[in-house]
Parts: structure tokens; sequence; C-alpha cells
């Protein structure tokens, strides 16, 4: 990958398994609540750890830790707040605990908690008009088995207007205004520390226009089947 950073494999890697219960609860049928423990054996991760022969150099591999123990819960929350405006939110909470040794100093002992609020409001504003605003956050927490992530967010607009008897749709939307849906982090491994950060092409800013060519009017003939034609006359 550079003069001091490669990428290895282990042919040694075992297949994890996982044990998971869950709790869930839908109250008047739309309000969702979930609570969840997972217990992971040989969690399969990714490590970032020093080289055996140069210390100054890092390796990036896949490993297996000895137990994930992973607690959660989620909530799913719709809400009418006027005939104009809807909204629903989704909320999460987790704490997971990463332990491993693999002598020599290598030992993993990482406890981090998260949470996570994604929201989306849409509002009707006339007969015409439709607008839209959605955006997440997402806390501090862990990737793999030890690496330390930043929190991160994205915030997102949208704008749609319909003409000509409501057959053309006009829609305005730019996604990560804020431009803050990369990463960055560090990760604290066997003696070496590393840094990382990144990002990619998530903001932007698009129009899109659609026209309904068909007849509103004209209803579709409805056609029997022989199959159905034998079921009535059967009396099925």
């Amino acid at each position: 990958m550079s003069e001091l950073s490669y990428s290895r494999g282990n042919k040694f890697l075992q297949p994890e398994i996982v044990n998971n219960i869950e709790l869930g609860y839908t109250l008047k049928y739309r309000f969702s609540f979930k609570l969840a423990y997972s217990l992971t054996t040989n969690q399969i991760t990714r490590l970032i750890g020093p080289d055996a022969q140069d210390p100054r150099a890092g390796f990036i591999s896949w490993d297996n830790l000895a137990t994930q123990k992973l607690y959660s819960f989620n909530v799913s929350l719709p809400f009418n707040i006027t005939k104009w405006w809807n909204t629903y939110m989704n909320i999460s909470t987790s704490y997971i605990d990463n332990q491993a040794d693999y002598g020599d100093n290598g030992v993993v002992d990482v406890q981090a908690g998260t949470y996570n609020v994604f929201q989306q409001h849409t509002f009707n504003i006339g007969k015409k008009w439709k607008a839209e605003l959605s955006g997440w956050y997402s806390g501090p927490g862990v990737w793999g088995g030890v690496f330390l992530y930043d929190p991160s967010y994205s915030l997102n607009l949208g704008l749609q207007r319909k003409f000509f008897n409501d057959k053309m749709n006009v829609r305005l939307s730019a996604s990560d205004i804020t431009y803050q849906t990369g990463w960055s982090g560090v990760s604290n491994f066997n003696g070496q520390t590393g840094y990382g950060q990144g990002n990619w092409d998530s903001r932007r800013a698009s129009v899109s226009i659609s026209y309904d060519l068909g007849n509103t009017n004209v209803k579709s003939r409805k056609r029997n089947t022989g199959i159905e034609n034998e079921t009535k006359r059967v009396g099925g």
C-alpha cells in the first residue's frame, strides 16, 4: 500500500459464530421498539498492527477476536404533527465489548458506546409543493477490533413541484450539505498508534423532471383467466 504500510491475509482465519436474542414491541401498529444482545465468538475483524521486523511499518489484516459482546436498543417513531407536516425518527444506541489476546502484548480490550439518530420531515405546502428535510448524526464508536472513529453527520434537502395537472413533477435535491459524512479516527494496538481519515463525493445537488404520458381517464379492462372460471364453476 505504501513504503510503511501493507495488507496481508490470514490462512488461519476461523468462522465466527453469533448467538443473538431480540425482544421487540410495536405500539399502536406504528411505534417500534427493539432490545437486543449478541455474543460472537471468533468475531472476524480488521486489525492494524506493527510489523515484527520494523516497528515503524504497519499492516492491515483480517483476524479473529476471542469474543465480541453487543448490547443495543432501537426505536422507530413516525408522527403526524399537523395535516401538512409529517416526521419520522429512528434512534439507536449500542455498547460493544471487544476482547482478544494474540500474545506478545497483542491484547484487544476495547469498550465503546455509540448512538445514531435519523430524522426525516415532509412538508406539504399547498396542493402543488412538497418539501423534505432529512439528516442523521452518528456518534463516536469502534470499527473492527480497535479503530475508534469520530462522530459524523449529514443534512439533506428536497423541494418538489407539480405542473400541468400533476403530470409533470420537478424535484430539486441537495445531499450532505455540510460535507461531514467522512470518517476519521485512531487505532492503538500492540504498541502502535495509527490515525486515519477519508471522505468521498457525497455533497451533491440535482434536478430531476418526470412527465406522465399516460391517459388517466382510460380504465383497464379486466380479463378472467380459465383458472378463475373453473374455480367459480366448482364453487371454490
